[in-house]
């Protein structure tokens, strides 16, 4: 499946405006040259970056899910949550929903998928600076440090949006897929995002992604891709 992507930034302010704004050689000013099917937009000190990532999953669950490498970079001047509930892929129909690689709570679906375990461990590979991974899924990160401070976990979409995934089913998909967490400011992560493959009636799909301060809560904008599926 060929995507094609385009870029809308809507900021959330007293004025309740959305505005879209041409990109300029400050808009991408220290992140890596783009290629031509890579989009990327900028807003409130956040730059976000995604292209399409279906070669990087096996070809048995690629009709199962629909992989999108997803870079960010924080300079907001405040810590960055990224959590899966705060991104979502909007078109005809339900929403369709970020899918965590590991669970939280349900230790359950960590041994059905042989991860959790001693000598089980996550070895990630996607790039990450300045990231601390959240709390309740360090157990399976013994190499990144873990986020100490709040981060909810909502284990109804833990059992609707893991137990339904068919991929990664190898550790090399898993080690590239993103966990859930906070981002310095000055950090970046890159890796991949597993979402549920959208239907044929979907059409022409918006990623939507949240910008939420991981100290206090604060949504402080909305980056909004969209996709239009060839």
């Amino acid at each position: 499946m060929r995507i094609a992507l385009g870029v809308t930034l809507a900021v959330l302010g007293l004025a309740g405006c959305a505005h879209r704004q041409p990109m300029t050689s400050r808009d991408t000013a220290g992140a890596p040259p783009a290629a031509s099917n890579v989009e990327r937009g900028e807003l409130a000190g956040v730059r976000l970056q995604v292209e399409p990532a279906g070669r990087q999953v096996k070809r048995e669950a690629a009709g199962a899910v629909l992989p999108v490498r997803l870079s960010l970079w924080n300079n907001s001047g405040r810590p960055l949550r990224f959590r899966f509930e705060d991104l979502a892929l909007v078109g005809r129909g339900e929403p369709l929903a970020a899918l965590l690689p590991v669970p939280a709570g349900n230790d359950a679906l960590g041994d059905e998928r042989g991860i959790g375990g001693a000598g089980s461990a996550v070895e990630p590979t996607f790039q990450h600076q300045g990231f601390h991974v959240a709390a309740p899924y360090a157990r399976y990160y013994a190499g990144l440090p873990a986020y100490n401070g709040p981060f909810d976990i909502d284990e109804r979409y833990e059992g609707n949006h893991f137990a339904a995934w068919a991929a990664p089913s190898s550790p090399e998909q898993l080690a590239q897929a993103l966990p859930e967490g906070v981002i310095d400011d000055g950090g970046s992560i890159s890796g991949i995002v597993y979402f549920a493959r959208p239907p044929q009636y979907a059409g022409p799909l918006n990623l939507n992604a949240a910008l939420v301060d991981a100290r206090t809560g604060e949504h402080f904008g909305t980056v909004q891709l969209i996709l239009q599926g060839q």
